[in-house]
């Protein structure tokens, strides 16, 4: 419970809070190093208190030690398969009791799409808030293989939902609810697909997982290894054909 009971901030703080918690989402559409903080920062925009203002100065130190990342994209053949990594920290909001859904897409080696955002619905389980995740992550795979067709490429791609969680991957490969009755019947649709093939479900280790760092506070050990797996590179100095300000 530490911080929700800090003191509030005044006005003119509230609005620098939220001022700079924006400029934070701008900047994390393509930082997969920065997306769980904003996040997390985001959820406070309301009503920001001195706690949640500390938080935002530690991302801000980050940013002074990491200012310039760059998304590269080294030429390969074209795959056959799109990776969606997904993962999820159960109940990780101490008062909403609500779960964060990671993800994670890959082209090959190209990173399409990374998000960190909070369930809509609250999971009673682990494995259910994983369950949800992987939804949010054969929905992005579903969409990714339109968008291509819709280019006129109609190779037939292998989509792939990569999860950490045996009992996400053991609701999604069967049908129905089976003793996962609260469940919604809007979030049952990926069963049908897994079914009909259109999905395949991999479970893969923890420590392999990239869309990790989208759930929770890392470390910058993981966030070093995932950005070099995704190709994020850290650099110094400006871009060349940056806008030289005066």
């Amino acid at each position: 419970w530490k911080g929700y009971d800090s003191t509030k901030l005044n006005r003119q703080e509230v609005t620098r809070y939220r001022s700079n918690t924006m400029r934070l989402s701008y900047l994390g559409q393509d930082r997969i190093d920065l997306q769980e903080s904003t996040k997390a920062l985001a959820q406070k925009m309301a009503d920001p208190n001195e706690f949640d203002l500390t938080q935002l100065k530690r991302v801000a130190r980050y940013l002074k030690r990491y200012p310039r990342a760059v998304l590269v994209y080294p030429q390969q053949s074209m795959p056959r398969f799109v990776d969606g990594w997904v993962d999820s920290d159960h109940a990780g909001d101490i008062i909403t009791r609500k779960s964060t859904s990671g993800l994670c897409g890959m082209f090959g080696k190209h990173l399409l799409k990374s998000s960190s955002t909070v369930q809509d619905p609250i999971g009673l389980s682990s494995g259910e808030a994983e369950y949800y995740a992987a939804v949010k992550g054969g929905s992005f795979l579903l969409g990714f293989r339109s968008l291509l067709e819709d280019f006129g490429i109609t190779i037939r791609l292998n989509l792939i939902v990569k999860t950490d969680s045996s009992a996400a991957k053991g609701m999604l490969s069967r049908r129905g609810l089976g003793k996962q009755r609260h469940i919604s019947t809007r979030y049952l649709w990926i069963q049908d697909r897994v079914a009909r093939q259109d999905l395949t479900i991999i479970k893969v280790g923890t420590k392999e997982q990239l869309a990790d760092i989208l759930t929770k506070p890392s470390s910058q050990k993981d966030i070093a290894r995932v950005s070099e797996l995704v190709g994020l590179e850290f650099r110094e100095g400006i871009a060349s054909k940056q806008k030289q300000l005066c």
